[in-house]
């Protein structure tokens, strides 16, 4: 059984690293959206100024590879 110090620590740690990442909340399922496709958005933006395209290899992970197109 976890300890009450390990939840609050953990607690701490997971409000830290929302607060670095611009919520000053827990957002809601809204939030999290426009934020995992803003954070899309960043992505292929650097791969395309990289001059790579982001792939799936066989095993399902993700890679850059040469050229212009990227994934979408």
């Amino acid at each position: 059984m976890p300890s009450r110090n390990s939840y609050f620590n953990k607690l701490v740690d997971r409000n830290r690293s929302m607060a670095e990442h611009g919520f000053d909340h827990f957002p809601d399922e809204g939030e999290l959206f426009d934020y995992l496709i803003e954070t899309n958005d960043k992505v292929d933006l650097l791969a395309e100024s990289l001059g790579v395209r982001i792939e799936k290899d066989a095993r399902g992970r993700l890679r850059a590879a040469p050229g212009r197109e990227y994934m979408r």
